[in-house]
């Protein structure tokens, strides 16, 4: 079993002419949110036990009404107690505080963010290789175009699905397989992010890139992609994708 900890307390400022200041989250998305459609994936994890949704100060009441209409029992929200968009927490940060807030330090845990939509139908098998895998790991979508991997972690993947380099939005990405914004990390990996954070790290493309040099971590290509949401025009081609598959 493992618990998901799903990070929702940035404050989305490249596309703040959408959310017009609710979390980015909860921009619609087919039926219900972007948010609905993340947890409508995680619920057909079979060995996932329970969510924690960490949010900020300023957002925490759209997601407190968020969940009153919702039927997701599972889900814990928490706030980080952060209420100023200029000085918003990184993802390292607010994964620590999640951990250690509901004691997950010695837990198998689903890392993600909040800002996702997957046109893969199932991504039931990512729970099975997680139970079954030895190692962290990450998904990988081979994105075609190395234009699109500058926003995403890059990664070169050996004939054993092992990691032998990864980078944090490159300049020059050296392949087309990108790491989306989903990550299944072993408890025995937990402790590099508190050593990054001590030194002032705060980004979880710097932690993946440290794991892959100083641990074993090994990626699963998935055969659709899971689509970054950062700027309104990504928003829009995902509204318009998720209709074709």
């Amino acid at each position: 079993m493992f618990d998901a900890v799903l990070l929702a307390a940035g404050y989305g400022n490249r596309i703040s002419n959408l959310t017009m200041g609710k979390p980015k989250a909860l921009l619609s998305f087919g039926r219900g949110t972007i948010l609905d459609h993340i947890i409508n994936h995680l619920k057909n994890l079979k060995d996932l036990n329970d969510i924690i949704l960490i949010t900020n100060e300023t957002h925490k009441s759209f997601f407190e009404k968020w969940l009153e209409k919702s039927n997701y029992a599972k889900i814990k929200l928490i706030s980080n107690g952060v209420n100023n968009s200029k000085k918003p927490r990184g993802a390292i940060s607010d994964a620590l505080f999640a951990i250690e807030t509901c004691n997950l330090s010695k837990k198998d845990l689903l890392i993600a963010g909040t800002d996702w939509v997957s046109l893969e139908k199932n991504l039931s098998e990512l729970s099975y290789k997680f139970i079954k895998e030895k190692n962290s790991f990450v998904a990988l979508y081979d994105y075609k175009k190395r234009e699109l991997v500058k926003k995403l972690a890059c990664a070169i993947l050996n004939k054993d699905n092992l990691i032998t380099e990864l980078e944090e939005k490159p300049e020059n990405p050296q392949t087309t397989l990108g790491v989306p914004p989903i990550f299944f990390i072993k408890s025995v990996d937990i402790y590099l992010l508190k050593e990054l954070a001590d030194k002032g790290i705060d980004s979880i493309g710097y932690y993946l890139e440290e794991l892959s040099k100083k641990r074993r971590l090994s990626g699963y290509i998935l055969e659709n992609p899971i689509l970054d949401i950062g700027t309104p025009e990504d928003y829009a081609k995902a509204k318009i994708l998720i209709d074709e598959y």
